[in-house]
C-alpha cells in the first residue's frame, strides 16, 4: 500500500494491528518473519502520531501523485482550523483562516487529480 501511496488504507491496517485484541497475541507477533516486522515497523514510523503526524505528513508530501491521503489527519487539521480560528476579526471575514482552510483541502484536491493505472482483472 505504500508503494501505491494509499496512506489511508495503511492508517487503517496499522490501527487494526494495534488494537489490544490483535496485540495481545505475543506469541503470534513472535512466529512473524522478521521481514514483516520490518514493514510493521515502517508503517509504525510513517503513522506515528506524535508531533501531529510528522513523519506522515512528510511523507505525503514527498509522495507522488495518485494518493490517497489518511482522511483522519485531513479532518483533524480542519476541526482545529474552525474552532481555533475566529471566523470575523474586528467585523471583517477572516481571510487567513479561510486560507488555512484552502490549504486542507487542496492537498486532497490535489491527489485526485491524477488516476492509478491499474488494469482490470478478467
Amino acid at each position: 500500500l505504500l508503494s501505491i501511496n494509499n496512506f489511508h488504507c495503511v492508517a487503517g491496517i496499522f490501527v487494526g494491528l494495534n488494537m489490544a485484541c490483535v496485540s495481545r497475541l505475543k506469541q503470534t507477533f513472535s512466529s512473524i518473519p522478521k521481514k514483516y516486522l520490518k514493514i510493521y515497523d515502517e508503517l509504525s514510523h510513517i503513522m506515528d502520531p506524535s508531533s501531529s503526524y510528522k513523519n506522515y505528513r512528510k511523507a505525503l508530501k514527498l509522495a507522488v501523485s495518485p494518493a490517497i491521503p489518511y482522511i483522519g489527519v485531513c479532518l483533524s487539521d480542519l476541526t482545529f482550523i474552525n474552532e481555533g480560528n475566529p471566523d470575523y476579526i474586528d467585523g471583517l471575514i477572516n481571510f487567513n483562516k479561510q486560507e488555512l482552510v484552502y490549504n486542507v483541502l487542496s492537498q486532497i484536491f490535489i491527489f485526485q487529480t491524477t488516476n492509478y493505472n491499474i488494469s482490470k482483472i478478467q
